[in-house]
């Protein structure tokens, strides 16, 4: 599998109201060679469930079992990228 050039990273927690507007508006771009990894601290709100069921196969989820807090959750998102460029978003952007 070839790597997309970009790679989007994404921390969430308890982000339920923010998150169908920020991944709807990644759908949306029209350049499209590039990966989403959302990294959840552990969110109690249905937030990954919510994501889970509404189509976007584009998005990697990474769970954390506890808050591991944002710089820590971006770094687990920037190791697992395979992208040359990265783009760290917060979970109420919309692109």
């Amino acid at each position: 599998m070839c790597s997309p050039p970009v790679s989007v990273i994404i921390v969430n927690f308890n982000g339920h109201r923010y998150l169908m507007n920020c991944l709807a508006s990644l759908s949306r771009q029209t350049f499209h060679d590039f990966e989403v990894i959302l990294v959840d601290n552990a969110s109690e709100d249905g937030s990954v469930e919510l994501i889970e069921g509404q189509g976007f196969e584009f998005v990697r989820f990474l769970r954390n079992p506890e808050n591991f807090g944002f710089a820590r959750a971006n770094n687990q998102g920037i190791e697992e990228s395979r992208g040359k460029f990265l783009i760290t978003l917060n979970n109420d952007t919309e692109a």
